[in-house]
This record gives C-alpha cells, structure tokens and sequence, in this order.
C-alpha cells in the first residue's frame, strides 16, 4: 500500500492582484505551509481573534515559487526532480501512475502541468522526454527490452467526454467500466509514439482544440479537465526468464475551482463553472470518503465511495484508492484577496494526503505463470534425491512441468517478435506528423502509389527489395500483385543494385515513365512517375539520392522546376504541366530579348546558326573556321550606332520588332494564355470540376499556345531579316535555307509526335484485346469447372445408388473422392472496436448457408481439431496470434486469406478419414459439418 503524495506549490502575484496592490499571506518553512490572514486589511472585517486566521498545514513537498530572488525559489527543474522521476521509474517498474493538479481558476496548474517555453516545460512533456530518454538508453546497452508507447488525449467539457486526438473531435464518448482493468472510454484512439517529438506534435494538436475561455481571473482559463494517458509496456528477457509489464500514466489536468461573483461569469462561461465545479465538488467528496476508510478506521459499515457522481471520478477511480501510485500538485494565489480559496485547497490536499492506494506492478499473467513454473521446476529437481519409487513420479511431474513450461515462454516469445518486427516497420516507415497532417516516408528505396480512385483513402507503398522484384497480376503470385486494365500477368521487374533501380517492362507491357512509353530497361530516378498499364500511377522515391540532391543546392535550384513538373498526377494533368514548362520556357526567350542584344558573342551565334540550317556560306578551311575579316564585317554591319536614340534602340530591340502589329498581337495572346492557365488551375481546384469543360479548356489553351509560337517564330524571322544581314552577300541564301531547315524540322516533330501517339494507340488497342481474351479465357475456365463440379456430383450421386443398390460392389475409397463443399470467407468487420468478425460462407451442392466467426473461434476450432486428428491438422499452417494490431486492417485482410485456405484445407483432409462425419458424404451436408465440429452450425 502507498498513500497518495500531496505537494502544494505558491505562485507569484498576476496583473490583476498587483492592482489590487494586495498583500502575500501565504509562508512556508521546509514542507510547511501557513496561511496567515492576522495582518490582513481583510481580517478586520471579523470580530474573532487573529490565532483563527492561521492554518498550518504540513505535506510531501512545498514549493515557493512566489519570489524568485529568494534561495528557495522552486523551478519547473525542482518540481519534475522530486515528482517526475519517480514517476518514470515507476512506469519502468509496472506501476500505474497518475499527477494531477488542483486549485482555483489561475492559480497555475496548466503552467506546472504544460509550461509554456523550451526552459519552463511542465511536468508532463519533461516526464515524457525522460521516458524516451531512458528507453534509447536501455535500447543502446542491449539489455534486451522491448518497448511499446501509445498516448490518448481527452478533455472532460461539461460532463461530457471529448476526444482531443481524432481528426473530427465531438462530446459523444461513452465510458464503460472493466470488470478487470476498471473504467475506459469506449473508441478512445490511442495513437503509437517511437520518439519524443510525437508525443510533443499529438500533445500541440489536443492543446490546439482545447477548451478555453477568458474570465476576469484568469485571461486563457481551462474550462474543461483534460486527461493526458501514456500507456507503457516493457518486455524483455532478464537471466533466461521472460518478463513483461504494462503501466498506466495518467497525467491530469484539472480546471480550476471558481466562484461567479470573482470570475463574472455568465451565459455559457456560467454553465461551464457550474459542471467544473459540480466534477470537483464529486471529487472532494470522493477524496473525503476514501481519508475516512483509511485502514486505521472503523470498518464496521463499508462506506460508498462516490465514483460515478461525475465523469472526471469515474475515470479516476484507480488513481484514487487503487492500483496506482498517485501525486497531487495543490496550486495556491498567496493574495490575500484569493485567502477564501487558497484556505479551500489546503484543507482539500490536506484530506487527499490521507488516502491510501493498493499499486501492483501489471503483469502479464503468462510471464508470471512462467516464473512460477521455474521455481516448481527447481524445486523438483532439489527433490530427486529420493526412494525410486518417489522419484518416478516426480521425474513424470518435471517433465510435464517442463513441457508446458517451455510451450508457454515459445508462445511468449513467438508474440514478442511479431510486435518487435511490428514496431520495426513502424520506425521504419517513419510516419511523422507534421501540424496537423502526417508525413510518410521510409529509409529504403520504394514506390508510392498515385491512387485516382474517389472512394480510395489510403496510401499504398511497396519496398524495393535488393535484386529483382516482379511486378504482374496475383495469377503469377509476384511480388507485387495489382489489378486493372492493360496489366499483364507478369508485366515487368525492378532491378536494385547498389542503390540504382532499373525498370525492365516485359514483352507487350504497357509501362511509362514521365509519360514516355518504354519498351527497353530505364533507369529510375527520384520523383520519377510510372504508370503501369492504365490504372496503376506510382512515384519512385530514393531517399539517398533525395538526400543528396538537398545537398547539391546548386543542383536543386537548377532542377527543382523540372522535379515539381515530373511530379505528375495524371496523363492530362501532365498535358497540362508541359503546356506550363512550354509557356516558362517561351516567357524566357520573351525577357532574352529585351536584353542588350550587342553583349552576345556574335562569332558563336553565327557557328551555331550555319551548323543548324547546314548552310555553306564562307569557303571551307582546313580548320572549317570562318575568315576573320568576314566576321568583322558582319559585326560591323550587326552593330547599332552608339549615338541612337533610346527609344529607336527600344524600338529595334523589343518584341514588338518595330511598328509591325505582330508584336501588339503576341503581347495580347500572352496575357490571355496566363488568364487560360488560372481559369484550368481554378477548375482543378475546385471540388466540383467538370471533368469535359476541364479537358474544353485544355484543348483551347493548347491552341492558344500554338498560335503564340507561330507568332513567336515569325517575329524572330522577322527580327534576323531586319538587322544586322542587311546587305551582306550572304543574307538572302542563309535565311531561305533557314526557313527551309525549320520547316523541315517542324514536319519531323509532327511526324515524330503522330507516329509515338500511333505507337501507344496500337500497343492499347493490343494490351485491351488481350485483357478481354484473358477474361473470356477466364470465365470459360470457370463455367468448364463448374459443369465439372456438377458432373463429379451427378457420378457420385449415381455411385451412392449403386453402393446401395449392390452391398457386395467394392466401396470407392476416400482416396479417390473429393469432398464436394468449399469454404469462402467473403468479408471482415470490425465489431465494438474490440474485434474483428469474420462472413464466412459454406458451399455444399445441397444449399449453401452463411456464419459469422471471431478469430478466437476459428483458433478453438484448431485446438480442437488438433487435439482429435494430431499431426493431420497440426502442419496445415493456421495464423499464429498477434500480440498487437488484431484489429488492423492489414492483419484482417491477411488473416481473410489465410483462414479460408485453413479450412478448405481442414475439410479435405478430415474427410478422408473413416472416423470423420464428412467421410463419404454425399447428402446432408450440413447435419455433417455440424456434427463435424459446432464452429459450423448455422445461426
């Protein structure tokens, strides 16, 4: 037994109490505190002696944090060293526990539970830090412990219980009481930890809605409790023996005790204080019942404690006279206009002091029972040094011991690594939590996938595995299985090696990459898009290479554009994301030319122009250079005069090319091509986009876009032929062969783009014509299994006749029959929270009937069996048991599959033997499987 710890912590004087230039009342000496009220202005107002305005009262620990330039100020550091690392230390021992702080309205609980900056953190985020602190350190020495740290955040508004953690929060949680482990909330979520900052980003988020209200004592007051829960389990092996434990942390912030005249409440803040104070009132009352039952008192009438007066006592009810190891922080005003209240929860923590609470370290029970089993075993083995006779029998008793001994610390273990591979993947995929979204990335090389499916709400990633990984249909059995049009039943592998993926499509695989079609292996890079088929979109991420690419800001900053417009989100949106690079890249040369056109360097200008057009101008040399005099001549001639005008140079230079209207007419398309994007960016946005005026818009801004290159191309013709050749003896030669060389050009790129979209047309149209001949080939394989299934049936029905008929005809023996019933588990679902249920459906050629079975029940279901037919049953492979997640979907659909394959399994085998009701059995088929085993009677 232990009693409850009581501290009582004094803060310094708030705004409103320096107005009200209002004197300190309140003394400490060591663990004492005294309320003097002798020397108060107030006291004068009673008649009664001035001995009746000093209370003392003594407690676990006093803090004075009144005046800080006092040597006994007391810090946020001195109150978490006396409190909060026994706390920790007990969590690492089992125990449950739970610090709560009580006091009026402003007093100070939320700052010593919360704090409020990095240096002044409270109790409770400095509780968690040490937690974490001491796990990776216990984790680093090897000690061979496992830890599992899941955290609940709820606030009690108005007797009713509020979920600070779900996305939608609402005051509508029931709470229920265990017989065993006591009260709970029904469909609290509970949300798994692996570091420190989760516990600081879930902790933001429950604080960020939060009920608070302003009142005239206090400007940020809680008006609601809130109940911060850490639940711990530490699991390992210590000197060969397993042991595992599981402590509650509950860490409580109460709202404060107030009165309406001081805090002028009304309305709705009226209600608030009275369902606060009415939740606080319960738990005095419960805190008095609990002092008066102390062991020391008479227990002749058992008293009743209060509990379920109030939700917050209720929730409390272990903290407060049972398994838990409970502390109580009391903050105190020492104004003299706050002495009322401040007397009011002294006398409260004085009466808490006094009740005494039963902790017990939470054990599991099979650990226990393993411990006890090796001390029985010891014990046994110290006694065989007996008569033979004894010692016979207690050689059978050890080796039964022994036996179950061992089965149990196996199961125990078995459990234990399916959590710790559990909690591995947790780290692995590092789900971080950022504001109020969550960030999902991983430290290995993976696919992501791009789902355009409404009705879709998750994320799907796959590992790349070191060597191949096959991608293709679940026909194949692959190693990443996916559905949907054009995807082939092996479709194509990814090939790691030494952090370099490499995608290899198959023959006939429609597989792209930044939607370009691939026939040959390419090399992924990070951010990269693959669509394989026409339905599966997936982004190849590489966190090395990402890493690295941070690095090279350099890289980054040239690049980034390309990366954001490589992230495509589908084959119309990428239309869009090229049409935006096009108009990027055409607004560049845009800006290019209004530059001082003397600073290029025309020689490299010229090169590059007569090696494009492959025009012949100069005679060749032997070093195939042009002849310096010509270039100077033509600089000569592409130079302006120096004294021009400004605005001629403008003229000459800007994209308008002189007084000709194209330039007019190219400025005006430009602005009505920017518009065109932020009407289709709009149209994205919005939630109710119409997918065909979308794709109107599209088109119409493609052909905007056209237009404004056509009027680009002919205002730079426009611009070669009106400077700088002029004259030259060159000139007119060079630029027809221009004109024709871009022609040419411009044919080849049309050409090119219409026979790609040829290409992929014909390898649709080949993929489509393939996935109707697969599922026609399908469904015939089927309707020819099920008219087999039907003769078999006819054959065997007309065998039973004949057996019948003729007794002395050899009997087909079971060997040669197939029980002609099949087993289909259809769906799963999630029941109370608790557990899963699962439809299965039972398939016989007489009738077909439904069940719906817990995992608990298909397990009994192999006990059973196992126990009747031995090693028959026992290599058939049911699920083994999970010490988490039963209720995850991942676990769920797993188990959907491996249940039903457990049972089609476990009625073929049984019925090939002559002792089981399914041997022979060709009518009455449920009567069969019922005397088979109960799991299959029907509801």
């Amino acid at each position: 037994m232990a009693s409850v710890k009581v501290a009582v912590r004094v803060r310094p004087f708030n705004r409103r109490e320096k107005d009200l230039e209002s004197q300190c009342v309140v003394r400490m000496r060591g663990n004492e505190v005294v309320l003097d009220q002798s020397n108060s202005s107030l006291s004068t107002s009673t008649p009664r002696g001035a001995h009746q305005f000093q209370h003392a009262f003594t407690f676990d620990f006093a803090y004075w944090s009144h005046n800080t330039t006092v040597d006994e100020f007391a810090t946020q550091s001195k109150v978490y060293q006396d409190l909060g690392t026994d706390v920790v230390e007990n969590a690492f021992g089992g125990y449950n526990v739970c610090v709560f702080a009580y006091g009026q309205t402003g007093s100070g609980k939320t700052y010593t539970m919360m704090g409020s900056e990095e240096e002044d953190r409270g109790l409770i985020p400095r509780i968690c830090k040490a937690l974490f602190d001491k796990m990776n350190a216990s984790t680093a020495q090897q000690s061979g412990s496992t830890f599992r740290t899941e955290v609940s955040y709820l606030e009690i508004y108005n007797e009713r219980v509020k979920d600070l953690l779900q996305r939608d929060p609402s005051h509508s949680l029931r709470i229920r009481e265990h017989p065993t482990t006591g009260p709970y909330v029904q469909n609290l979520s509970r949300h798994l930890v692996v570091n420190y900052n989760d516990i600081l980003n879930l902790m933001e988020k429950g604080n960020s809605i939060r009920t608070t209200a302003q009142t005239n004592m206090n400007d940020t007051s809680s008006r609601s409790h809130a109940i911060f829960t850490i639940t711990f389990v530490n699991a390992g092996f210590s000197e060969g023996i397993p042991h595992e434990t599981v402590s509650k942390i509950h860490l409580v912030d109460l709202a404060g005790s107030e009165r309406a005249d001081s805090t002028g409440a009304t309305g709705q803040r009226l209600k608030e204080g009275a369902h606060i104070n009415k939740s606080l009132v319960t738990l005095g009352s419960v805190i008095s019942a609990l002092a008066e039952a102390t062991p020391g008192k008479n227990r002749s009438s058992t008293k009743h404690i209060p509990y379920r007066d109030s939700v917050l006592t209720w929730l409390l009810k272990d903290s407060l006279g049972g398994n838990s190891k409970t502390i109580m922080i009391a903050t105190i005003s020492p104004a003299e206009v706050n002495a009322s209240e401040t007397l009011s929860t002294l006398r409260y923590a004085n009466r808490a002091k006094n009740i005494i609470n039963k902790p017990t370290v939470n054990e599991d029970p099979n650990v226990k029972l393993i411990r006890d089993l090796r001390d029985e075993i010891d014990r046994l083995r110290r006694g065989m040094s007996l008569d033979p006779e004894t010692l016979a029998v207690v050689q059978k008793e050890l080796a039964a011991k022994e036996a179950q001994e061992r089965t149990l610390t196996e199961e125990w273990t078995e459990k234990w690594k399916e959590a710790a591979i559990i909690l591995k993947e947790q780290k692995a995929l590092a789900l971080k939590r950022t504001g109020l979204g969550v960030m999902l990335d991983s430290d290995q090389p993976h696919l992501v996938g791009i789902d355009e499916d409404v009705l879709s709400t998750g994320i799907t990633l796959y590992h790349l595995k070191e060597g191949e990984t096959f991608i293709g249909t679940s026909l194949t059995n692959p190693d990443i299985a996916l559905k949907g049009a054009c995807l082939e039943d092996n479709h194509c592998r990814i090939v790691l090696k030494n952090g370099v993926a490499t995608l290899i499509p198959f023959e006939d695989a429609l597989c792209m990459v930044n939607a370009s079609l691939i026939t040959s292996p390419v090399k992924l890079s990070q951010g990269c898009v693959v669509v394989l088929g026409k339905t599966n979109m997936f982004r190849y991420n590489d966190p090395k290479e990402a890493a690295s690419m941070r690095k090279n800001n350099d890289f980054l900053n040239k690049q980034g554009e390309d990366l954001m417009n490589r992230s495509l989100l589908s084959q119309s949106l990428s239309d869009l994301r090229n049409t935006n690079r096009a108009l990027t890249t055409v607004d560049g040369k845009h800006h290019l030319s209004e530059g001082n056109i003397k600073e290029i360097d025309y020689k490299q200008s010229v090169l590059e122009l007569i090696s494009e057009t492959g025009v012949e101008t100069f005679p060749q040399t032997s070093s195939n250079e042009i002849p310096d005099n010509e270039i100077m001549s033509a600089k000569s001639n592409f130079e302006f005069e120096p004294k021009e005008s400004s605005s001629r140079d403008q003229e000459k230079l800007s994209p308008s090319f002189g007084a000709n209207s194209t330039g007019d007419e190219v400025d005006e398309l430009y602005k009505l091509i920017c518009h065109q994007k932020e009407v289709i960016m709009t149209c994205l946005e919005s939630d109710q986009c119409d997918i065909q005026n979308l794709n109107d818009e599209i088109v119409k801004l493609k052909n905007m876009q056209e237009e404004y290159t056509k009027l680009e191309v002919s205002s730079m013709k426009k611009l070669w032929r009106s400077v700088h050749f002029t004259g030259n003896r060159f000139s007119d030669d060079l630029f027809d062969s221009f004109d024709e060389k871009f022609d040419a050009l411009v044919e080849q790129e049309v050409d090119r783009r219409l026979f790609q979209d040829r290409v992929l047309k014909s390898t649709e149209s080949i993929a489509r014509d393939k996935e109707l001949e697969r599922i026609k080939r399908d469904q015939q394989m089927l309707d020819l299994q099920r008219h087999h299934e039907k003769e078999i049936y006819l054959l065997r029905k007309r065998l039973h006749e004949f057996q019948q008929v003729n007794s002395e005809s050899p009997p087909v023996t079971s060997s040669q029959t197939r029980l002609p019933a099949n087993i289909s588990i259809v769906q799963y679902q999630l029941k109370n929270g608790s557990h899963v249920e699962y439809k299965v459906v039972i398939w016989t050629p007489e009738e077909t009937w439904t069940l719906e079975r817990r995992f608990r029940m298909f397990r009994d279901l192999h006990v059973a069996m196992c126990h009747k037919y031995n090693a028959l049953v026992q290599g058939l492979g049911f699920p083994s048991r999970r010490l988490f997640g039963n209720t995850s979907e991942t676990v769920a659909a797993e188990r959907q599959h491996q249940l039903e394959s457990y049972l089609n399994a476990l009625i073929q085998k049984c019925a090939l033997q002559r002792e089981c009701p399914l041997y022979n059995c060709f009518s009455g088929y449920r009567v069969a499987f019922v005397k088979f085993s109960p799991f299959f009677q029907p509801p």
